[in-house]
């Protein structure tokens, strides 16, 4: 859930990825 709390926190093209690894990992 913290991948898509900081998605939407930061909604940036970085942001996002970095969010969808975390929520991979």
């Amino acid at each position: 859930a913290t991948g898509v709390r900081s998605m939407v926190f930061n909604p940036d093209g970085r942001t996002l990825f970095c969010g969808l690894h975390e929520s991979l990992k």
